[in-house]
């Protein structure tokens, strides 16, 4: 016996008559005249747990970067926030030079 498919599909076909019904085939499209668009596609269900399981390690990895990402752009601006409070505004262009040169290295710009 053949290993169950991963994927099969339902298409539209016809009976041993020759009269239009839906057949299932491991392929969306098994021949030319066929429209891979009208296949409805089936997963096993097994497969399909694995699929959604995966899919959900992937959103919680992404939520997991995006909440460290946002936990050092606060770190950042609270560090700022505190540099423009210890210090007068700037009113020199040697002191503009000096906060876009620290700008730049905070930033990862060289």
């Amino acid at each position: 016996m053949t290993e169950t498919p991963e994927i099969i599909y339902l298409i539209p076909g016809e009976d041993v008559d020759g009269a239009p019904c839906m057949v299932w085939c491991d392929d969306p499209a098994p021949s030319y005249a066929c429209d891979p668009a009208e296949a409805v596609k089936y997963i096993r269900a097994d497969k399909a747990e694995d699929l959604i399981a995966e899919a959900r390690t992937e959103k919680d990895s992404a939520m997991d970067a995006e909440t460290v990402a946002w936990g050092e752009l606060e770190r950042v601006r609270a560090l700022l926030g505190e540099l423009f409070l210890a210090f007068p505004p700037v009113q020199s262009k040697e002191q503009c030079d000096l906060m876009k040169r620290v700008s730049r290295e905070i930033g990862g710009e060289k």
